[in-house]
């Protein structure tokens, strides 16, 4: 029988596979002792335990009991002591320790030093650091994964710095990075020193601006890489610096994350770095039918549900749609609840039209990938986005979308040949467009051509790497 869950912290001592995708752990816990824990689809490619659960990682651990067994039910990870793969002589201490867990004082169960260099950088060779505020699957942290192959192939070794594992650790460690998690990331106190020892280093999104105005003036390069909608700059405004050292250059995923920045700091030069999202549509993922069409077009829209995702402005545009028409599509809305009224919208929605309005709160990777191929176009309704990334993902399928004039992708977009643009945030003008998309799925179909080519001039991989390749070598030819 399954009791209920519990939070606490350990330390991995032992790891042994079993089944196809499950691992066994043996955890040193502060108020449990020694237990045994599975962790089921730990070794799956995706899966968000990965990165928890291997020897020697310390996390924070959810669990639950069910009989004689305890199970993890999630985990974040605090400290993976990447370090120790590069000293042969701690990790054989660290190897000890664990087959040997009593040999730890308790004094040092509560110890955590600061980080350094060393930990993570070799002693000879250049080196990137990367400072992010979330490491989850939100699109910040998701386009800057793409950044790290393209400073490797400079030669840089490269480092990331951000909170607990959110989903998205396991992207960078894929990619090539290091990576190191404290909680408190966005304090100055943990990025200073291993930015000062660094020969390149990127602040993603304006959250990072304390650590933007430490590194003011250094002698470290700093390219500081805006996602940032308007609505997040009350709230960080005063940690903006009014100057910035010639060592920082601003640059943004398109021009309304610049115009955000530009509304507090309108001095500030700021230079476009659209992000490279890779060719989904020509890779080997696991395909599956998600089973919402129906036969019918499938309209999606995914992310958060906040605000100024404007969810229910989406919602209203269905509501408006003549009944005949409305009943010839299917809708999903894919995304987690933050704002309560967005969430109330939604699900309205779907209990007044239950044969084909659907809400499902997360997919995989490779399930939003088989969406992209699946659905006929996706909506973007933000009041305030500088550049949905499953707008993009859709792009890289050859699917259009119907976008609000408050996305950086409207700016991009020609008018019937890969997309429509609406204006006001006005769910009537959203509405016109997805009554005429229904009714004319083969024109959606039809701008397939054109989709690739918007994806391929501006979010591929190479023209992402030309740019940023660029902008690095002018940042350090001035060091």
């Amino acid at each position: 029988m399954q009791t209920g869950k519990a939070v606490t912290s350990g330390v991995v001592l032992r790891v042994t596979d079993t089944k196809e995708t499950d691992r066994i752990l043996t955890v040193l816990t502060p108020d449990r002792g020694k237990i045994p824990l599975i962790a089921r689809g730990a070794r799956r490619k995706n899966s968000r335990l990965a990165a928890a659960c291997q020897m020697p990682a310390y996390s924070e651990l959810t669990i639950y009991k069910r009989g004689g067994w305890y199970l993890l039910d999630e985990a974040s990870p605090i400290e993976l002591f990447d370090g120790l793969g590069r000293d042969i002589e701690l990790l054989a201490l660290a190897a000890q320790l664990c087959t040997k867990p009593t040999l730890i004082p308790q004094a040092l169960l509560h110890y955590e030093r600061g980080i350094c260099a060393e930990d993570a950088f070799s002693a000879h060779g250049k080196r990137a650091f990367i400072m992010s505020h979330v490491l989850d699957m939100t699109g910040a942290p998701i386009v800057l994964v793409s950044a790290v192959p393209v400073l490797r192939s400079m030669g840089y070794e490269v480092l990331v710095l951000g909170p607990s594992d959110g989903g998205s650790l396991h992207l960078f460690l894929d990619a090539g990075a290091s990576v190191i998690t404290r909680s408190s990331c966005r304090n100055v106190s943990d990025a200073w020193g291993m930015a000062l020892c660094a020969d390149f280093v990127i602040a993603n999104t304006v959250v990072m601006a304390r650590a933007v105005r430490a590194l003011s003036g250094t002698a470290v390069p700093v390219l500081w890489w805006l996602h940032d909608a308007f609505a997040g700059y009350p709230h960080i405004a005063h940690q903006i610096p009014t100057q910035l050292g010639e060592n920082v250059r601003v640059y943004s995923v398109g021009s309304h994350a610049a115009n955000a920045m530009h509304a507090v700091r309108p001095e500030f030069e700021i230079r476009p770095l659209i992000y490279g999202l890779p060719d989904y549509a020509a890779e080997n993922f696991v395909r599956t039918d998600l089973g919402y069409n129906h036969g019918r077009p499938l309209f999606a829209t995914v992310g958060s549900f906040e605000r100024r995702k404007g969810h229910d402005i989406f919602c209203k545009a269905i509501r408006l749609l003549p009944p005949e028409v409305r009943e010839k599509a299917s809708f999903l809305f894919v995304g987690q609840a933050a704002d309560k009224e967005m969430m109330d919208s939604v699900r309205a929605l779907t209990a007044d039209y239950p044969e084909n309005v659907y809400y499902c709160k997360r997919l995989t990777r490779d399930e939003i990938k088989s969406l992209m191929e699946q659905c006929t176009g996706l909506v973007c309704a933000s009041r305030d986005d500088p550049m949905p990334t499953f707008v993009t993902e859709g792009l890289i399928f050859g699917k259009p979308s119907i976008v609000s004039e408050h996305t950086g992708t409207a700016g991009l977009i020609s008018e019937g040949r890969n997309g429509f643009v609406y204006h006001n945030d006005d769910p009537q003008q959203l509405a016109v467009l997805l009554e005429h998309a229904i009714e004319h799925p083969e024109e959606l179909a039809s701008m397939r051509t054109e989709c690739r080519k918007m994806y391929e001039q501006y979010y591929s991989k190479e023209a992402f790497e030309q740019t940023l390749r660029a902008a690095v070598e002018d940042l350090t030819a001035k060091k």
